[in-house]
């Protein structure tokens, strides 16, 4: 049987992700869909980590000179203003179960002693050369065949999705999210609200 496997933040859950899956997926049950959860990143877990904290790993990536890798968690800081639970919730409204994990090579990990017919990993285009680049780390790059979805050629984006929501743009959120999530509108402007509120506090 032929397995199908995506890694993501999906902050929010766009119908680029979706049409990814469907393009590629005729039942559900063969996805494993792997969230890079909000618990493992730094700043991260809704007030879990304090301004002295965020400060400490700047100030220590800066004079060890990891300048990339500061930017890198300055992007991770602001990029996850949704915590795990609500992002969840979202594929289940699809039926589509998930599971939460480190990063992307945790995942892939998972893969290594697999044995069945066929493996593929689904990404975006913008995310192609990364997960290859794992693969080969992995030294699993030649059991697993990486298929692109469209959504990002198409200009969707959850930076996108973020930016009407930060401007409380409910008819750019209803073009960009997963369409069955759209309820969850005042979700999203709560905790963006909730999580702005505390990274003023820290920053």
């Amino acid at each position: 049987m032929k397995q199908y496997f995506t890694i993501g933040r999906f902050q929010p859950f766009t119908i680029g992700h979706l049409s990814m899956i469907d393009e590629n997926v005729s039942e559900y049950e063969n996805i494993s869909v792997y969230i890079i959860a909000n618990s493992f990143i730094p700043k991260a877990n809704h007030k879990k980590a304090t301004k002295e904290q965020i400060k400490n790993a700047i100030e220590y990536l800066e004079s060890n000179g990891q300048i990339e890798m500061k930017y890198s968690y300055i992007h991770d800081i602001i990029s996850h203003p949704f915590d795990d639970e609500l992002t969840k919730q979202q594929f289940s409204n699809y039926n589509i179960d998930v599971t939460f994990v480190k990063d992307a090579y945790e995942a892939i990990s998972k893969y290594k002693d697999i044995k069945c017919e066929k493996l593929y990993m689904l990404c975006g285009n913008d995310r192609l050369n990364t997960y290859k680049k794992i693969l080969e780390r992995q030294n699993i790059a030649d059991k697993i065949d990486v298929l692109i979805g469209s959504g990002r050629k198409n200009g969707i984006s959850g930076t996108e999705l973020r930016n009407a929501i930060i401007k409380d743009d409910y008819k750019t959120f209803c073009s960009i999210i997963a369409p069955k999530n759209a309820y969850l509108y005042n979700d999203f402007l709560i905790q963006y609200k909730e999580y702005t509120d505390y990274l003023k506090k820290l920053i």
